[in-house]
Formats: structure tokens, sequence, C-alpha cells
């Protein structure tokens, strides 16, 4: 039903109102039987005000107001958003930016809300409607940036993420969101990882490196587990340990390592199943030194023991006690006027049986 002007061929021509059989309503003008400018109502309640061209939206500034409460102003060519344009979202959320066909493509920004409060911000590439390509995602409420690649709306390519609040930052790979691939961590303090991540963790080759510590080898979810080298610095002594780690610990190798970071106590030479077995020399806080054999972290078998006064053991050792014949040798006299006392003993299981010099 059309209720309006007429040209002198009998077309609508002019101002008018269109009722169209399936309940759509066009007002506005017309020109030779076809819609030119106005306002179509579409049967499912979206509405577009602008210019038309063969009876289709067609205009550099058009408005489209869909169901979902969102509206969209911008370029349409031939019924479709295409050109630039922003749309608006019933949410808050604004797209500023390229269409092709009705979505997002090519450069264009995106703000993100939650309420009344803007939550993130995207500018770059988008593909398909999603954000796809080149970007930067800024994500205000924690404090988060990312810049590099993204597809279908998550990270995923070569990246740059700062985490603000923690002053923490990444650069490497990102596989849907998360750290897949060669990258480097960067630490507030400084300290960094630099190597091969696996779905957010450190795992594989890579190396770890503090203030105090530099590790080169294969991790495990974020720990040192394979094969490695270990060097650390602990009350300015350096120790190295290299082989096998697990879950952080040296497991099978050789090398000095700090046993007791309360004390000080470390360990030189070799490790067996997590334990520090075989020979080597043990260096407790008071400066007593043992050197010898090493049985599950325990002193076992033949050893001498260096006091710091001098004085030294020599003898067998079980389950960490002396156990069995050993001497002892000592000074006895003054610093300037000593002799060297060598005593015979007997020892059972840390009690002194018998001595004799």
């Amino acid at each position: 039903v059309y209720n309006g002007e007429k040209n002198e061929n009998g077309e609508k021509h002019g101002r008018g109102i269109l009722m169209l059989p399936n309940g759509s309503v066009f007002e506005g003008e017309f020109r030779n039987n076809s819609y030119a400018n106005g306002k179509l109502v579409y049967v499912t309640g979206e509405q577009y005000e602008g210019k038309f061209i063969d009876d289709l939206p067609d205009d550099d500034n058009g408005v489209f107001r869909f169901a979902n409460m969102s509206v969209y102003t911008g370029q349409v060519k031939k019924g479709q958003l295409t050109g630039v344009g922003e749309l608006k979202y019933k949410d808050g959320g604004i797209y500023k930016g390229s269409f092709v066909n009705g979505k997002r493509e090519g450069k264009g920004s995106f703000e993100f809300y939650e309420g009344n409060q803007k939550v993130r911000h995207y500018d770059g590439d988008w593909e398909n409607d999603s954000m796809s390509g080149q970007g930067t995602l800024i994500n205000t409420t924690i404090q988060q940036v990312y810049t590099g690649q993204f597809k279908n709306n998550v990270y995923h390519g070569q990246g740059i993420f700062n985490f603000q609040t923690r002053s923490l930052e990444f650069e490497g790979d990102m596989i849907d969101s998360r750290k897949n691939g060669f990258g480097k961590l960067v630490y507030s303090d400084g300290s960094y990882y630099e190597g091969q991540f696996n779905n957010d963790e450190m795992t594989g080759t890579g190396s770890f490196v503090d203030s105090d510590r530099v590790y080169n080898g294969q991790f495990v979810k974020s720990l040192f587990h394979g094969k490695g080298k270990l060097k650390a610095t602990f009350k300015s002594k350096d120790y190295v340990f290299e082989g096998e780690f697990r879950e952080h610990q040296p497991y099978n190798g050789v090398g000095s390592v700090v046993v007791s970071r309360k004390t000080g106590d470390y360990w030189d030479g070799e490790f067996k199943n997590g334990k520090f077995s075989g020979k080597g020399r043990l260096t407790f806080e008071d400066a007593s030194v043992y050197e010898g054999n090493v049985k599950n972290s325990l002193c076992e078998g033949k050893g001498v023991v260096t006091y710091p006064d001098g004085s030294i053991y020599s003898g067998s050792f079980s389950n960490d006690e002396r156990h069995g014949p050993g001497t002892l040798t000592i000074k006895d006299g003054d610093e300037k006027d000593f002799m060297i006392v060598s005593i015979n003993q007997v020892w059972d299981h840390g009690v002194l049986v018998s001595q004799e010099e």
C-alpha cells in the first residue's frame, strides 16, 4: 500500500509511505518508483536511514539500527555495511573502522565495556569479524598490554606482553592466548627466562638468570628438570653443578651444591638419585670439612674430617657417625710451641669405645 506523490507516469516519485506485503515500511523520498532517501523499517524491527540505490541501502553516512539495539553509522554499499563506519553495541562496546559485507574487516578499534566502565581497548587488524592480524589490546582493569599477532580474537603468533601491575614482560610465540614456542619472560627484579614454552609453562630447553643463579638446560612446568648446568652464588662463594635435575633439585651428576641455605653447608662431589653419594667434600657452617665416601647424603665408609682448630680425624663412618677404628690427630701445646699427637680410637655408632696414643 502506497500513500504519496507520483510523477506523470504514475510512478512513485517524491515524498511517500510504502507498506510492503511482508510488513516492512518505507517512508521518505521516491524516485521513479525506487527508494531514493528515507527510512526503511524491516519486519524484523531493524531500521535503516539514508540513501538508496536500486532499492538497496547505499550511502557514505547511512544509519542502521539493529534489533539487538546496536547502531551503525557510516558507509553502506548495496545493502551491506561496507567501508568505514562506527558500530555501537547495546553493552556499550564501540567499534570504529573498516567493514566488508557486514563484517569487521581491515583496520579498526574496539572499546570493550562492562557496565559503564571501559575495561579493554583493541586497535589493529580485523578479519571475518574477528581480531586477526597485527594489533594492540590494552586491558585497563589489570593493566595488561599485548602488542602482536591475533587470530580469531586470541593472541596467536609473535607478540609482546606487558603486565604492568606485576612489572613482567614477555616477548615470544603465542598460541590460543598462551605462551607456546620460544620466548623471553622478564621479571620485575631483572631476572629472566629465555627459551621454550608449552601451554604457558617454561617447558623444553632454556636459560634462567637471576641475581645469584644461572641455569642452562631443560625445564618441565617451569622447574629445572632434565639435563642442565647450574651456576650459583651463595654467601660470596660460587657453586657449579652439571648433570640431571628433577623438580628444581640436583639429581644425578657432579658439582658443588649448597645443601642447607640455613647453615651454608655445601657438598662438592657426586649426586645419585637426588642424594649426594660417592666421593666428595662436605663443608660445614663451622668450617669443618669432611672428605671421603658418602651414601644417601650421609657419611659412610672411609673419610677424613678436618676441624677449625687444626685437629684431624681419619677413619670409618656409618650413618653419619664415627664407627669403627680411626685416628684423631691434634696439636698439643700453644701456637708457637706444640707437638703433633695421634690418638688411635675405636667408635661404635658415634660412641667412643677405646683410645690410646
